[in-house]
């Protein structure tokens, strides 16, 4: 086995053997935690627009688009255990906070040792220009962003499996991506432009896009590879530095819609598929 590869594997077992230690610790505890279960409301009352911070915590996560008629800005449903921040601030440019609040190592043996039962899903709105900070957990997060108006993502995948579907809109999306320890997947709408800035973490990323979409890639590897559909062709900026490797699409130069993808290689691959 390769070192690459060794690396890899090792760094995603870490996802598992948090999860065990914390179990041990929770188990030792006599699993005394109780899981609690919680609604948020926030409504719109006059909301142009928001910024939306979620740290999420143990276990299943998501984030999607309200109905269009619904009166909220923002809804979470939560499982939990121990507690949690919720703020809120601002008024027609609204501020919204979430977070688990934990600190000690009983705290994360409670909440590694239930995981399975906990789960913390949000809905925000759709109409609503939004800047969303997501810091992931521990466990499974999927980010339906696909109805949502954000001007500025920045995401923190933490440790596990990220799944995220980017918001197909008018106006071009900035976003930040960072891989923590695992797999992230990235979907791409065909009409999406701006600029998708990834850095590499321990696992792999893989993007998938529509086949007519004009897309532009500047990677800087680190000790993975990156695999692209051959209807990308090496650009000549890459002259501009010896580690930047640039591709594009034959449409990207003329495209009024595009997107830009710049990577920093972690420790994995760097797949970009089309997709069916």
């Amino acid at each position: 086995m390769s070192k690459e590869r060794r690396k890899v594997e090792w760094s995603l077992d870490f996802e598992h053997l948090k999860l065990r230690a914390g179990q041990m610790v929770s188990d030792a505890m006599g699993g005394a935690a109780e899981t609690k279960t919680a609604s948020l409301r926030e409504a719109l009352k006059g909301a142009t627009s928001a910024t939306i911070e979620i740290a999420f915590s143990v276990g299943k996560a998501s984030i999607k688009a309200l109905e269009a008629q619904s009166p909220n800005l923002f809804e979470a449903e939560l499982t939990y255990v121990g507690e949690y921040e919720f703020e809120v601030s601002g008024g027609a440019e609204r501020v919204i906070r979430l977070r688990q609040k934990s600190s000690s190592t009983s705290d994360f043996g409670a909440l590694a040792g239930k995981a399975q039962d906990l789960r913390w899903d949000i809905a925000l709105a759709r109409n609503l220009p939004l800047r969303l900070r997501v810091a992931g957990g521990v466990g499974e997060a999927t980010l339906d962003l696909s109805g949502l108006n954000i001007d500025a993502l920045q995401l923190d995948t933490g440790v596990g499996k990220a799944l995220a579907t980017l918001p197909a809109q008018a106006g071009p999306l900035v976003a930040e991506i960072r891989g923590g320890v695992g797999a992230t997947e990235l979907a791409i709408p065909a009409d999406a432009r701006g600029k998708l800035d990834i850095k590499g973490g321990l696992g792999s990323f893989k993007v998938r896009s529509a086949e007519n979409s004009a897309l532009r890639v500047e990677a800087t590897l680190g000790l993975g590879a990156i695999h692209l559909p051959e209807r990308f062709a090496r650009a000549s900026a890459e002259k501009k530095a010896r580690s930047l490797r640039v591709w594009q699409t034959a449409d990207y130069s003329d495209a009024v819609q595009g997107m830009l993808i710049t990577y920093s290689g972690g420790v994995g691959r760097f797949d970009l598929e089309t997709a069916d």
